[in-house]
């Protein structure tokens, strides 16, 4: 069994859009809808102002224009759908975003259980760490490229 992750780098206008999706209040969300039961969800449906929360007193670097990151994690299908399934896969999920991404990336993620598929979950995030520097000593900033090249550069040839 294999699972799947995918990444996409988000406009504060797309987390908005994907705020509405989540809270099943676009055409997209409707017309996926197959059956009445409620998402599993980390943090919040309301991404904005988890996101808000999660960046408080953070820095980051003003040419930073898109400073949330969405991954899609597809669990194997094979999977048996039950309560326990789709818990663990949704704390599997943020445990790896984390572990990957400085250990304090995730600020909501949600398992859409009212969907024909019921092996993806959807974790928002915006990793931080934290920087030295001579001047201000230590911050905590948001980069939501420095772990992914740290991790590319661990794994590559």
């Amino acid at each position: 069994m294999k699972a799947a992750y995918r990444a996409e780098a988000l406009t504060m206008a797309k987390l908005a859009a994907a705020e509405k999706h989540g809270k099943r209040q676009d055409e997209t969300s409707q017309k996926r809808h197959v059956r009445d039961l409620d998402p599993l969800v980390f943090g919040s449906l309301d991404l904005r102002d988890a996101y808000d929360k999660h960046v408080a007193g953070c820095r980051m670097n003003s040419a930073l224009k898109k400073p949330v990151l969405h991954a899609l994690i597809q669990f194997p299908i094979q999977l048996k759908i039950n309560q326990e399934t789709e818990k663990r896969m949704l704390r599997n999920a943020i445990d790896f975003v984390n572990r990957t991404h400085g250990g304090d990336a995730v600020f909501a993620a949600r398992l859409d259980r009212d969907e024909d598929g019921q092996h993806t979950v959807d974790v928002f995030f915006s990793p931080k760490y934290e920087k030295q520097t001579k001047s201000k000593g230590a911050e905590v900033w948001i980069s939501t490229t420095k772990h992914g090249k740290e991790l590319a550069l661990k794994h590559q040839a």
